[in-house]
């Protein structure tokens, strides 16, 4: 699909008339990444819940520009409905995991009015606890200047080995599978638009009237479950579920699927058509 003058490669699962997710993956994720690490089985949904992933820009089969601007969340949110547009999609359920959470919660406070529910899975560090993760993510982009993608791959196999969490190992393997074949100019630019970008400020969530299923994990520095306990005070509507264990996150897509049909999403997406249609 291009969208926004730029190649996206993406996928789309489900029924037509179903109820839409715009789904968005981690930072140096991929559509493959994603189906390799399992971290949510998309097969497991029923039928009738269309899912739309994609890979970001400067990821995985997408286009990559050289501009560290275009890497900041705004713009991938921006990116989010551009693509719903492409698809012919008046209003979904958006969500994510790590930068695709971040994805989407500016996507919702950018079209609250399209956001029928949002999903922010393993949400990451913000606010308070950015600073040092955007300084990691510049130092990060510096050693990928100097010396290749290498060494990164090397440091991220060790955190796999190390996680105390098996989905989170699992995630972070497959993610320095994808790095062997990454350009890494697009990986500096995506490392460096990360380090510019922050969720919404806390206050602002408190404005976003929109149904939320928040999904956290213990044990991760990268994700701490401060950013998952702050969203859930600030967002009106949110409910937040810890997985205590791999099990737990098993549960997830079941999770999902009860959220999504709790919102009663055929009913909204058919009433958006038919109110797009009169106006047309």
């Amino acid at each position: 699909m291009r969208a926004r003058g730029i190649d996206f490669a993406s996928n789309v699962t489900g029924q037509d008339e179903g109820a839409a997710l715009l789904w968005g993956h981690a930072l140096m994720g991929s559509i493959h990444q994603e189906d390799e690490s399992g971290i949510m089985p998309w097969a497991s949904l029923r039928h009738d819940t269309r899912v739309v992933r994609w890979d970001a820009r400067g990821h995985g089969a997408s286009e990559a520009p050289l501009v560290d601007d275009d890497y900041r969340w705004p713009e991938l949110a921006t990116d989010l409905w551009a693509i719903a547009d492409g698809f012919e999609i008046d209003a979904a359920v958006v969500g994510g995991v790590s930068m695709g959470a971040g994805t989407a919660l500016h996507a919702a406070m950018q079209a609250p009015e399209r956001t029928l529910g949002l999903v922010v899975m393993a949400p990451p560090t913000a606010w308070a606890s950015r600073p040092r993760q955007a300084q990691i993510y510049r130092g990060t982009a510096k050693l990928i200047e100097m010396i290749g993608l290498g060494p990164l791959r090397w440091m991220g196999e060790l955190a796999a080995y190390a996680a105390r969490n098996d989905s989170l190992a699992r995630l972070q393997r497959s993610v320095m599978r994808g790095l062997r074949t990454a350009d890494p100019r697009a990986v500096q630019c995506a490392m460096r638009g990360a380090a510019l970008s922050d969720l919404p400020a806390a206050e602002s969530l408190e404005t976003l009237e929109v149904p939320t299923l928040i999904l956290a994990w213990p044990g991760d520095s990268s994700h701490p479950l401060s950013t998952a306990n702050e969203l859930k005070a600030r967002l009106p509507d949110a409910r937040l579920e810890v997985a205590g264990k791999t099990s737990d996150i098993e549960e997830w897509p079941e999770l999902l699927q009860s959220f999504i049909d709790s919102l009663h999403v055929e009913d909204c997406t058919a009433e958006s058509r038919r109110t797009n249609s009169l106006g047309r």
